[in-house]
């Protein structure tokens, strides 16, 4: 049956506030999430999930902090923002909204909460045991196309590795860390900042040259020969050792037991040239890749949409709308379906649409009949897959929420029990009434506190429920503040160690401009100090060959010849760059002449 597509169907968890127009944020603060744990920290931040107080929902939110910050790495925020608001796709990291925190001290990023965790973490995980080709070819296909939307788009992601590679339980796979990723303003545009993680650069940033998008295609292809090897595909004790390696592309063998399809195109995505490289439509239409996309349609239209989660029903709507799209006909889809239409569009794949939308034939002969049988026990072992990786998160989420129960109870635990505590007014009533029961003649008018119910206000019942109400507001506040009071110390201490090694290379390079300098005006000196010898020589080697001249004559010359010939030497000392100052030297030669001449 064919899958309807309102978007309350289509969308309705991953952006909530989806509109056909376009994504719309909504208002967001920090006072509307309740802070769970910490995923993972960075230079300039840390990244928590978070669960909205109304929605309960799981949110993953990056912190930045962008107070101190350099112009660059707050670019590279901006950026992410930019990129993540604009690109709709089911495999890249859903956007939710961003907001500013503290005084606008930091930004704060909201997105999707992959809890299958990251592509390396699959990978080490595995240990020995290697993947399927049938797994690491579902995982590939929704790489290449997040990164070819990402290309279409005119962005190159830069940073592609399995750790920015992210999962979630229901086997999709999205590309995040979009910080560093560069937007081309032309198809045929290079980049030139050498950028990236060392494992995954490509030769051409190692040599220091521009780069396009065939260096993410290089990247890609480490990261599918990680997925069938479980190591890097270039490593080494040093980064000079590791570039050595990657410039020369040579890469240790892939096992036999995959495809040589598979290990031909791992080859030609880690081609050294990068014309060499193929471009994702090319991979994505290769033929042993079209069988795999043809299975993998078959898969999901065989499958109830009630087990579908969001990016599997984004896949099927974009399937659907194709296989019945009338061309004089436009209707308002959301921004992922209308990606992934555009993309098979694009990709020449209305054929395998219609293919796996309609019923397979018969088989006429038995070679036919195996082929069929073989299809079906693939299909079978890839929802056996799917079912175990489902369930596997389920586990997770499900232990999770354990733990959080149980830190939970015991933290109420501990609140009852200080309640239950008596406290100083208590203490001061009970004193007072055992102070009556020792003075029983006290009169009326003395002030000193009375025990029992008349000396203190007891809460009733219907004050407990409001009490216990207020009590954990205040906890939950007082905890919020907690963390955000570590948080701002811990902020502080860094940005003051980050201004002083500021400071630090600010001096350095005030040294190093100086001794460049002070190099500069020695160098000046020794030049005009050569050229001064220079010139000395030039006028001495002049009264020589007049005094030559002189003594060669026999006769002394006549005093307007001996000045003739004191010009013409001149004149030769100054074309030899010797200037006006031979004019003193000659004097003291035409001297010397004379004296010969006597």
């Amino acid at each position: 049956a064919s899958l309807p597509l309102p978007r309350a169907l289509v969308f309705q968890s991953l952006r909530g506030h989806a509109e056909v127009a376009g994504v719309h944020e909504m208002p967001l603060s920090m006072e509307k999430f309740e802070p769970i744990k910490v995923l993972g920290e960075g230079a300039f931040g840390k990244v928590h999930l978070m669960r909205h107080r109304l929605e309960r929902k799981l949110v993953c939110i990056k912190v930045v902090r962008i107070k101190n910050l350099p112009k660059k790495e707050r670019e590279a925020c901006r950026m992410e923002v930019e990129l993540l608001r604009r690109l709709h796709h089911p495999n890249i990291v859903g956007y939710l909204g961003s907001f500013m925190h503290r005084n606008n001290e930091s930004l704060c990023i909201v997105m999707q909460y992959c809890d299958g965790g990251d592509l390396c973490a699959q990978i080490k995980a595995a240990k020995k045991q290697l993947f399927p080709e049938s797994k690491i070819l579902h995982w590939f296909v929704q790489m290449a196309l997040g990164l070819f939307y990402m290309h279409e788009n005119r962005v190159l992601h830069r940073d592609l590795k399995t750790q920015n590679i992210f999962m979630l339980g229901n086997g999709r796979l999205v590309l995040g860390d979009l910080g560093i990723s560069k937007v081309l303003e032309g198809t045929m545009d290079f980049a030139e900042t050498c950028i990236g993680t060392p494992y995954y650069m490509s030769p051409e940033i190692f040599k220091n040259k521009p780069y396009n998008h065939k260096s993410d295609i290089w990247a890609l292809g480490c990261v599918l020969y990680e997925m069938t090897t479980l190591n890097h595909a270039f490593d080494a004790n040093s980064l000079n050792g590791l570039a050595c390696k990657i410039i020369k592309g040579r890469f240790p063998p892939i096992n036999p037991k995959y495809s040589k399809h598979l290990r031909d195109l791992i080859s030609s995505m880690l081609a050294t040239s990068p014309s060499s490289r193929p471009d994702l439509p090319a991979i994505l239409t290769k033929p042993f890749i079209r069988r795999h996309i043809l299975h993998f349609l078959r898969d999901i239209m065989a499958r109830p949409v009630e087990d579908m989660g969001e990016g599997t029903l984004a896949v099927r709507a974009a399937a659907d709308e194709l296989r019945r799209r009338d061309p004089g006909v436009l209707r308002p889809l959301p921004p992922e379906v209308e990606a992934l239409t555009q993309q098979l569009v694009t990709l020449n794949m209305e054929f395998l649409i219609k293919k796996a939308t309609s019923p397979a034939p018969e088989p006429t002969t038995p070679a036919a009949a195996q082929q069929v049988a073989r299809e079906q026990s693939k299909a079978l072992k890839r929802e056996e897959e799917r079912r175990r990786a489902v369930e596997s998160a389920l586990t997770k989420l499900k232990g999770e929420r354990e733990d959080r129960l149980s830190q939970a109870r015991q933290q109420r635990d501990h609140d009852t029990a200080r309640a239950d505590r008596p406290t100083r007014h208590d203490s001061r009533a009970r004193r007072g009434q055992g102070l009556r029961r020792a003075h029983p003649t006290r009169g009326a008018n003395d002030r000193r506190p009375v025990g029992g119910p008349e000396g203190h206000r007891r809460r009733s019942s219907d004050d407990k429920p409001s009490a216990d109400k207020d009590r954990r507001a205040r906890r939950e506040v007082e905890g919020l503040n907690d963390w955000e009071s570590k948080n701002h110390v811990a902020d502080s201490r860094r940005d003051r160690r980050d201004a002083e090694r500021a400071r630090e290379r600010q001096r350095q390079r005030r040294e190093i401009e100086k001794l460049r300098q002070a190099k500069v005006e020695l160098d000046r000196r020794e030049q005009d100090r050569r050229e001064a010898l220079e010139r000395a020589r030039d006028q001495e080697q002049s009264r020589f060959e007049v005094e030559r001249a002189a003594k060669a004559d026999g006769a002394p010359p006549s005093g307007a010849e001996w000045k003739e010939e004191v010009a013409r030497a001149a004149e030769l000392a100054g074309a030899r760059g010797g200037g006006n100052d031979l004019d003193s030297p000659f004097r003291q030669g035409g001297g010397g002449g004379g004296a010969v001449q006597g």
